[in-house]
Formats: structure tokens, sequence, C-alpha cells
């Protein structure tokens, strides 16, 4: 989607399929203390409408078990279907799969009938899941959590992190502005797209920290938007010492790129990340290069019949200097850099 109206489409985030297992701590006790053995409210029959009747526990608290009643699927649909109907979201994040077999796919059903209501005929809405099996079918589009792909994916995905932890905590620290602009072009450059959480204290406003690292990923953006926003991936997302897997050995739903963030590190300027609009190559160099920059990828071979006419450095007036050779296109590095991160080419074909 591209943005529209203020800038920003709308979203909202689903958590309460999992609570009839999440919850289930309520039913216990404390271990020690003045109150060791004394049971939770969730004990009391009186609160189950909150905290749910007793149910066998789960193997693990955040996954569907089959052991949620009929009831509570019901329920839980019932909810999920009038957070749709009242707030007419653009973008539906479901924290897990889709839950409940038949209750959830009617969910995502309605929720696509009813954006093509809103948007007279026109699919405008987006909802996301976390397992790639049902996003391979086009169910919903596969949301990595705090991770990136291996590869370029087939259908178009969502990677969502944060710039620490998901809620506010004083003291914590923060993403660099690089770090966050690093996973946005390498994301962008596989078929994916970034949605960063920024969270906030009591007040509703970024403390100065934030605002900060929002200022350094603004003004990035400001210079080198065009290569990001629109584009599709080349065929090839990159070249550079940091293309190499990243997914770990097992994951959430069978998706193991979740979690594979804290694997990263900072890409360099020996990093190339492509991404392409029709007649249009943006090679993005994930730092500055001290002579040259040599892109292997854009061989005669690799290039094919489509001929280099032009090569710009996005934010920049200098003329470019380039050669194509055997070895690759050659671009001398530029006097002037005009982003403090990665900076962006834009190479055109005849």
């Amino acid at each position: 989607m591209e943005p529209g109206g203020a800038g920003l489409r709308f979203g909202v985030s689903e958590h309460v399929w999992a609570s009839y297992n999440w919850w289930q701590t309520n039913k216990g006790a404390d271990k020690e203390g003045a109150y060791a053995g004394v049971g939770y409210d969730g004990n009391d029959p009186a609160n189950f409408d909150l905290y749910f009747p007793p149910h066998a526990p789960a193997r693990e608290p955040w996954a569907e078990q089959g052991n949620e009643s009929d009831d509570w699927k019901r329920e839980w649909f019932l909810r999920a279907q009038d957070l749709i109907d009242q707030h007419q979201p653009d973008l539906y994040y479901e924290d897990g799969p889709v839950p409940f077999g038949s209750w959830g796919r009617s969910l995502v059903a309605h929720y696509y009938n009813q954006g093509l209501r809103w948007h007279n005929g026109a699919m405008e809405v987006v909802y996301t899941g976390k397992r790639r099996s049902e996003s391979e079918v086009g169910m919903c589009i596969l949301d990595v959590e705090r991770g990136v792909t291996d590869s370029i994916e087939a259908r178009p995905f969502q990677t969502d992190t944060c710039i620490c932890d998901w809620h506010y905590k004083r003291g914590i620290a923060y993403k660099h502005p690089k770090t966050v602009i690093d996973l946005l072009v390498d994301i962008v450059s596989r078929n994916g797209n970034l949605l960063l959480n920024i969270p906030l204290p009591a007040s509703g406003m970024p403390d100065d920290e934030e605002l900060r690292i929002l200022s350094g990923i603004t003004a990035w953006m400001k210079v080198n938007s065009e290569a990001i926003y629109g584009t599709r991936p080349w065929k090839v997302f990159g070249e550079g010492p940091a293309v190499a897997k990243t997914s770990v050995s097992a994951g959430m739903n069978g998706t193991p790129e979740h979690f594979n963030e804290k694997q990263r590190k900072d890409l360099s300027a020996g990093d190339i990340r492509f991404t392409a609009k029709p007649g249009i190559l943006y090679a993005l160099v994930m730092g500055h290069p001290a002579t040259e920059i040599r892109i292997s990828s854009l061989s005669p071979q690799a290039v094919g019949a489509h001929n280099i006419e032009k090569v710009e450095l996005l934010g920049s007036a200098e003329p470019v200097e380039w050669n194509l050779a055997d070895d690759g296109l050659t671009i001398a590095s530029p006097r002037a850099f005009p982003s403090e991160h990665a900076i962006a080419l834009k190479i055109l074909f005849a």
C-alpha cells in the first residue's frame, strides 16, 4: 500500500485468541509467602466469565492446543468481528496463526468481504498471520516477528519489530537509526515491509531518545524514500558479506525466520541491497565506501539486453562516474554523501 490521507494506514492487533491458555496461571496460587496455597481469583466460579472455567493446562501457553471450548471460540470470533466492524482497519495483525480452524477462516473471510465493501470492490485491507503454510495458499500475509527471511519471498511479507521491548521501559537501550534502516532495506529487498513499534510512555509522547531515532530515520527517508516506496525485488536481493542465511533451526509455527534479528550485525559499505521499478534499479550501498563501489551482480551477462544508460545518486546533484566491465559495474565513491547511513544509487536502463 502507498501512504494515504495524513500518511499512515490504520491497523489493529489481536491477541485475545491465546488468552484461554495464556491466563491458565490464574488457576494457581502463590508457592510461598503469606498467601501460599491460597487460590487466585481465577479459581472462584463467580469470576469464570473473566478468567475462563478450569480446563486442562496447555503444553505451552502461547499456542492453540485443541482444548479450547466451542463457547470460547465463538466468543473470540464475535469479539474479533466486532473489532473489525467498529474500526474498519486497513491492517489486521494476528499474533499467531489463523486461530481455531473454521472459526478463524470465517473471520478472515468476513474481514476481506468487509474490506471490499468499504473500498467499493477494491482489496485494500491486509490480514497478517505467522504461519507460512497459511500465507502460501493466500489466506493471509506472512508476518515474521523480529526477523528477516533468507531470500526473496514469492509473496509479499511483513516483519514486525520494535526499537526495544514491545512496551515502554525507562532506561532501556534502543536500536540505533542505522540498525532500523539496515533492517528496512534488507526486508524491502526481499519483498517485505517493516512494521516498526515505537513504545510510548503514559504521556503518549515518544521520549527524547525515541524522537532522536525517529528524526534519524526520517532524515534518511527524506533522501532515499524513492528507493523504498512502490518498489519490488530485483533478480537477487543483494550481495556482499552479509548475504548468508540467518534463519535459526526452529521457530514459531514452523517459520524459522522468527526472532533471528539478534543474529544480525549492522551492514557495511560492502553490502548492497537491490530494489526495482520498471526500467530502474536501485542499488542501496549500506555504508560510505572509501574509494569505489563494485556491483558484481551487474556484469554485462547479468544485465543482459538492458543496457545501463545512466547512474544517479539520490539526494545529490553530483555527476556519478561509472564503468561497466566484465567483473561488474564500478562506481566512483561520491565526494559528499547525501545521507548519514546507506546511500541509494539509481541505475536507469535504456
